[in-house]
């Protein structure tokens, strides 16, 4: 489904965890994971090293641009600067993406677009986020967001076992 349309577009490929395009960290009352707040209907839950905050965001394929993605608890919100193929600039405007477990999902707008936006926040050495955006004719790009290192060092022990449930640790 939504997936194999991906297949097609530009996608960035490697955004490591020291990627940072500037900007600040966000808080607000309330902002710290508690891990297990948010397990969906199939018991799967964010990890507990996934981070609420501000994160900056590079946005790749039929628009490209840069802007931030305010992460919480309880919703995930998307704000950027686009370019698409002709040079037209567009803001993209996702506000309160519902959170479900590790994943989020909702409507946004660029420009005066409506988009479908869905992805998920976790953690390998440091906090990240991916998102895929796509209009009604199948066109769209990825999101990559990670936390500015200072708010988030990397965690250089992290090691991904190969086991499927990419948590480092071969746990669950």
């Amino acid at each position: 489904m939504i997936w194999k349309r991906w297949r097609t577009l530009l996608v960035v490929v490697a955004l490591g965890a020291g990627v940072a395009v500037g900007g600040s960290v966000a808080l607000r009352s309330g902002s710290g994971f508690s891990g297990n707040a948010h397990k969906n209907s199939k018991g799967q839950k964010r990890q507990d090293r996934a981070k609420n905050g501000r994160y900056n965001a590079m946005i790749a394929g039929n628009f490209r641009g840069t802007g931030t993605a305010d992460v919480w608890d309880d919703s995930v919100s998307i704000d950027a600067t686009l370019t698409d193929e002709s040079g037209t600039s567009y803001l993209l405007t996702a506000p309160n993406l519902a959170v479900d477990g590790p994943y989020f999902s909702g409507a946004g707008r660029i420009g005066p677009n409506e988009v479908t936006v869905s992805g998920r926040v976790d953690a390998a050495r440091a906090s990240r986020l991916s998102a895929y955006i796509v209009f009604s004719d199948g066109r769209g790009s990825r999101v990559i967001g990670t936390l500015p290192p200072s708010v988030d060092p990397p965690d250089d022990n992290w090691r991904d076992n190969n086991d499927g449930n990419h948590n480092g640790n071969g746990e669950h």
